[in-house]
């Protein structure tokens, strides 16, 4: 019979004057039997872990885009055309979410998927009036066309620096 057991699972641990037993032998073996089939039950199996750390990083990558927005500045100079035929174009690096266009005068804000600019206001200064209007536009991929039937309210007066402030989703969306 063993003198000292070992610390975690009282397994035999024989000094050179115990007598050793085949009890003690079939015990220990006992202990770590049942010790290994419970690890071996309470394991999830490897590709069940590689899909949890697959999902874990796709997870991690989302969040933390979310609630993010990168945002472009960039300018351009009217040409004073306007008309169906001659769309004033802006081009983006990708659809923003939002937008916002202004000159000297004028101003449009519009979102990504609509025809119709949420706000377009321009001032005449020569007549002391503000115009709103009913500017139209349409989306090819990243280029947006805006056409009425005046530079001013189609965002392109003749000689006028345009400044154009984009909002990109980084979520993807």
């Amino acid at each position: 019979m063993s003198s000292k057991l070992t610390e975690n699972y009282q397994l035999c641990q024989w000094e050179r004057t115990d007598k050793v037993l085949m009890e003690d032998f079939n015990a220990d073996n006992a202990k770590i039997d049942g010790a290994l089939a419970a690890l071996a039950g309470s394991k999830a199996d490897t590709s069940a872990l590689d899909a949890l750390a697959r999902t874990v990083s796709g997870h991690t990558t989302s969040l933390s885009r979310l609630g993010n927005c990168r945002i472009q500045y960039f300018t351009y100079t009217g040409t004073g055309t306007c008309g169906q035929d001659k769309p004033t174009r802006v081009v983006f690096s990708v659809k923003p979410v939002f937008f916002l266009i202004f000159g000297t005068e004028e101003l449009v804000l519009m979102a990504k998927n609509s025809e119709y600019p949420l706000f377009l206001g321009a001032y005449e200064a020569v007549n002391n009036k503000l115009i709103l209007t009913t500017t139209r536009s349409h989306w090819d991929g990243n280029t947006l066309a805006i056409h009425s039937y005046e530079p001013i309210t189609q965002m392109n007066r003749d000689g006028i620096l345009y400044h154009v402030v984009a909002f990109y989703s980084q979520d993807g969306r």
